[in-house]
């Protein structure tokens, strides 16, 4: 049994399905669900992408601390929390998070990954700094398997990890709450 006061964390690589798990996963825990991105793009009245361009990666990085920080010191008793692909590498947020609640890593292969996000354009890590263009599938997968391994590390250091596989989303759901029981 889940105690009353509670916060998940999802994290993971872009794409991996992180927003979608977790608002049906608030669901069936009777929390409030939170994306990082999308309070964020609330906040700045801007697209991440736009953030990036803008602003650039750095300020936006600060906004996702702050965030993080925000929602976790929120009162809600049951929360569920999306954080954005890149933020499990920030050691701020690593911290908040073991102190707040569970990580969950939903793990997928660079496949997988590149299946569900070759056609986003709202990914900016993904993109073609120079250009701001679309990267070809060659640099694209390219990118993906850079930034995975370099996130890997820190992503494995969550306290729970589900691999997706080709799971539907009530079987991810249902998969972590047998796991936090």
């Amino acid at each position: 049994m889940l105690p009353e006061y509670f916060t998940i964390y999802l994290i993971g690589f872009s794409g991996v399905g992180k927003t979608t798990i977790g608002e049906k996963l608030a669901e069936k825990l009777h929390a409030s669900f939170f994306d990082i991105d999308a309070e964020i793009v609330k906040k700045e009245k801007k697209e991440i992408v736009d953030i990036f361009r803008v602003k650039g990666e750095t300020y936006f990085r600060f906004l996702e601390v702050e965030m993080v920080q925000k929602v976790s010191n929120k009162r809600n008793k049951r929360k569920v929390v999306s954080l954005g692909g890149g933020a499990f590498e920030n050691k701020e947020i690593r911290h908040c998070v073991k102190e707040h609640g569970v990580s969950i890593f939903l793990s997928a292969c660079q496949q997988k990954i590149y299946k569900r996000i070759k056609s986003k354009t709202d990914r900016p890590l993904l993109k073609d700094n120079n250009s701001n263009s679309k990267l070809t599938a060659v640099e694209l997968k390219k990118q993906i398997q850079s930034l995975m391994k370099k996130r890997f590390k820190n992503y494995k250091t969550a306290d729970i990890t589900i691999a997706i596989k080709s799971k539907t989303v009530l079987q991810l759901v249902t998969e972590i709450i047998g796991k936090l029981n």
